[in-house]
């Protein structure tokens, strides 16, 4: 019986955390993110400019959190954070390439 309780608080729970995230994404910015989600995959490709666009359009849906509750700022932050971090990452890595060549 214990163990029936605990297997039904458990899946409770992990459907309270799943829905704290997906409310934090929803209408316009879910779009945005789901937009600079899908340029990582070809980051590599953009160019400088491009990459630059990009980090700016993460910094833009950076402010956007603001109007979240605490814990859907801190998950939803983070994870755009994690995509300006690697579109700054491919930039820089593309100017040292560029630098480098003769």
């Amino acid at each position: 019986m214990k163990n029936g309780w605990l297997i039904v608080i458990l899946i409770f729970g992990g459907m309270l955390l799943g829905l704290t995230t997906v409310s934090a994404l929803e209408g316009e910015m879910a779009d945005e993110f789901a937009y600079l989600s899908g340029q990582t995959r070809q980051a590599m490709e953009l160019s400088p400019v491009e990459l630059g666009a990009l980090v700016e359009r993460c910094d833009l849906l950076l402010e956007q959190t603001t109007n979240l509750t605490a814990s859907e700022k801190k998950i939803t932050r983070k994870r755009i954070e994690r995509l300006r971090g690697l579109f700054l990452y491919v930039f820089r890595s593309n100017s040292v390439d560029n630098e480098e060549s003769p």
